[in-house]
């Protein structure tokens, strides 16, 4: 049976709803100079997921500070519990029979075994009703397994932050006002110098906010961020039975090949593993979040090859960097193919986004658009294809600069689920 006492402890609120304000993560969150802030916004069941280090913990504590400090619930009314302490799924069952409260927030259960039926049979048997349950995890293997049809239980990614999150938070305050109001590309050039700069950071610490605030607010990125990330990726594999060294000699071949169309069997090859062995590492690191694939297109049938080459990126620019220092000790990805990876964490949240590979390739295919990302001064025009460029401009032939366009689409084209719960300065 869970220990109820136990979980108790984690929640001190209950008896004064101030303590909240004690909690170290919210206290970090509070004293920065540039606030990253959440609010409660969502009466619904939700399952958060992201990869490790990218401040889900913080997140939960905010939302528990919204609902005591602002919104004013009674403390008895929200439980928060770290899922390592649970034993089982019956645990999580027993949480919602003997713990009296409307918001349950459930914290890293992705190596809680069976969770997600746990999760389903409280919904099913009325255990859940009048209740709101958050839950965070670091992999999406569960949604393979469950996907709770029927139900009021819905997904939302909870990824590193995006540019125009990035530039919210760092950005000056003309720049957050004019990022506010834009209605095109070009009320943004007076202002490009100041978002060139943001972008140069942007591909060094990405959306993680540990080493985000670190280079923005204190101009260096220690060794140990760069450290603790790779020892929270590195557990995670030992803990799902996989050789460390297999994975190491992956990173290497993706990084080496970023932003190049590659096959399994060659990087397979190059390793000297299977191809078997080569797509279920990738399925792996594609569950915890760390990569996505993007595939070729068939542009006659419109429809995506996916036994072709494909092309492999991280999920965020740290991740990368982090990879680099700790398993290959130097820098392997130029600005140019970070420039791409970034551009391809950004129009995948479009979610048609394939690429060409005919006699010229094409960057990306997003929403039938062709884009070509050439990270350099000056570009050469492409019929048919918008070029974004390190700095380049001119509108009539489709040239754009990369970091303008890319808050442009954020904030004209998608949408990501996160800006629901980030509280506005």
């Amino acid at each position: 049976m869970v220990d109820v006492a136990l979980i108790l402890e984690m929640n001190p609120w209950r008896d004064n709803p101030d303590v909240i304000k004690f909690d170290e993560h919210v206290k970090k969150a509070m004293n920065k100079k540039n606030k990253l802030l959440y609010e409660f916004k969502k009466e619904s069941n939700l399952i958060f997921v992201g990869p490790r280090r990218v401040g889900k913990t913080t997140f939960f504590k905010l939302l528990i500070y919204d609902l005591l400090i602002h919104k004013k619930k009674q403390p008895k009314n929200i439980v928060y519990i770290s899922c390592e302490i649970l034993q089982n799924p019956m645990d999580l069952i027993d949480v919602f029979r003997f713990i009296d409260a409307k918001y349950f927030f459930l914290d890293e259960v992705t190596f809680l075994s069976g969770w997600e039926k746990s999760l389903k049979w409280a919904i099913d048997q009325g255990l859940l009703e009048n209740k709101i349950v958050y839950v965070t995890g670091s992999s999406t293997a569960f949604l393979k397994r469950e996907a709770f049809p029927g139900r009021n239980v819905r997904f939302i990614p909870f990824t590193p932050l995006n540019f125009l999150q990035y530039c919210r938070l760092f950005g000056s305050v003309s720049l957050k006002e004019k990022l506010e109001h834009m209605q095109s590309i070009e009320e943004l050039l007076p202002n490009y110098s100041e978002i060139f700069k943001l972008f140069v950071n942007y591909m060094e610490s990405g959306g993680f906010p540990k080493p985000a605030f670190e280079l923005s607010e204190g101009g260096k990125i220690p060794w140990e961020t760069y450290e603790e990330i790779y020892s929270w990726f590195r557990g995670d594999i030992l803990k799902l039975g996989k050789s460390e060294e297999i994975m190491k000699g992956l990173i290497i071949r993706l990084l080496q090949t970023l932003s190049t169309p590659i096959s399994y069997h060659s990087i397979g090859k190059w390793i000297g593993i299977t191809h078997r062995i080569v797509r279920e590492y990738i399925e792996t690191l594609k569950n915890l979040m760390y990569l996505d694939l993007l595939y070729q297109i068939d542009l006659g049938k419109m429809i995506p090859l996916i036994r072709k080459e494909k092309k492999i990126y991280f999920t965020d620019p740290f991740i990368v960097r982090a990879l680099e220092k700790t398993v290959v000790g130097r820098k392997i990805v130029d600005e140019s193919k970070m420039a791409e990876l970034i551009a391809f964490n950004t129009f995948k949240l479009a979610r048609n986004i394939y690429f060409l590979k005919r006699n010229m390739e094409t960057d990306f295919l997003v929403n039938s658009v062709k884009i070509e990302v050439k990270w350099q001064e000056k570009t050469t025009p492409r019929k048919g294809t918008i070029i974004l460029s390190k700095k380049d401009y001119n509108k009539e032939k489709n040239i754009f600069p990369l970091p303008l366009y890319l808050l442009w689409f954020l904030k004209k084209k998608t949408k990501d689920p996160k800006d629901l719960f980030i509280k506005p300065e």
